[in-house]
C-alpha cells in the first residue's frame, strides 16, 4: 500500500506526466506529426518536473531541448519564438544552470524575492520590450504567425528567464502569465493545424508545473527566511 507521501508524489508528479505523455504520443501518431516536433515536447515533461523540484539540472536539459523546439517553431513560422529560443532561452538556461550552483547548498536553492521597485522595473521592462517589438520589429516579420502573441511570449520569456537565472521566486509568477499566453497562441494554431495538438497538451502541462514551481519556490523562500 502506498504511503500518504507516495500517493501525493504519484498524483502531483507522476500521473500528470503519464497523462501528458500519453496524450502527446496519441495525437502525434494520429496526425502523423514529424518526430522532430514530438520529441522536444516529451523531453519537456521531465524538464518541467525537475524545475518544479528546484533542481538546477532542469536548465541544462532544457537548454539542449530548446534546440529541438527551434525546429518546430521554424516549421510553424514563429519568428519571435525562434529568435527567443536561440538567442535568449538557450544561453540563459545555460547561465541559470551554472549560476544556480553559486546559490545552492547541497540540494537547497537559496531563492530571493523581488522588492516593489524591482517588480516595477520587471513589469515596466516587459511592457517596453513588447511595445518595441510590435513597433519596430513587426514589419520585419510580417509573415510570422500570430505576431502579437508570439512577440508577447518572446518578451515574457526574456524577463522570466532572467529572473529565474537570478534566483527570484517571482520569475515563476511572470512565467505563469506566459503559459496562459502560450495556450491562447497554440490554441489558435491548433484550430488551423490540428496535427500540432501536442503543443497544446504540453501547454496545459506547463501551466500545472509552473504554478507548482511558484508554490514550491515560495514556500521554500518563506521557510528559509523563517530559519534565518
Amino acid at each position: 500500500m502506498l504511503t500518504k507521501e507516495k500517493r501525493k508524489i504519484f498524483l502531483v508528479d507522476t500521473l500528470p506526466m503519464i497523462l501528458a505523455g500519453a496524450g502527446i504520443l496519441i495525437f502525434s501518431m494520429l496526425n502523423k506529426q514529424h518526430p522532430v516536433k514530438t520529441l522536444p515536447t516529451l523531453i519537456s515533461l521531465a524538464v518541467m518536473l525537475l524545475a518544479a523540484r528546484a533542481n538546477r539540472y532542469s536548465y541544462l536539459l532544457g537548454a539542449m531541448n530548446v534546440l529541438l523546439y527551434t525546429v518546430g517553431y521554424f516549421m510553424e513560422g514563429l519568428v519571435f519564438s525562434i529568435v527567443s529560443a536561440i538567442f535568449i532561452s538557450f544561453p540563459m538556461q545555460m547561465w541559470t544552470f551554472f549560476n544556480w550552483k553559486r546559490h545552492t547548498t547541497g540540494r537547497q536553492v537559496h531563492f530571493k524575492r523581488l522588492n516593489p521597485r524591482q517588480w516595477a522595473l520587471s513589469l515596466g521592462g516587459l511592457g517596453v520590450l513588447w511595445g518595441g517589438c510590435m513597433l519596430f520589429l513587426r514589419p520585419l516579420f510580417a509573415s510570422a504567425a500570430h505576431p502579437g502573441l508570439d512577440a508577447l511570449m518572446f518578451v515574457i520569456d526574456i524577463i522570466s528567464t532572467l529572473l529565474t537565472a537570478l534566483v527570484f521566486v517571482e520569475s515563476q509568477y511572470i512565467k505563469a502569465a506566459g503559459t496562459l499566453v502560450y495556450l491562447v497562441m497554440w490554441g489558435a494554431i491548433v484550430l488551423e493545424h490540428p496535427e500540432n495538438a501536442n503543443y497544446l497538451i504540453i501547454g496545459f502541462y506547463n501551466v500545472w508545473r509552473v504554478f507548482q514551481c511558484a508554490i514550491v519556490w515560495t514556500k521554500q523562500a518563506k521557510l528559509e527566511k523563517q530559519n534565518a
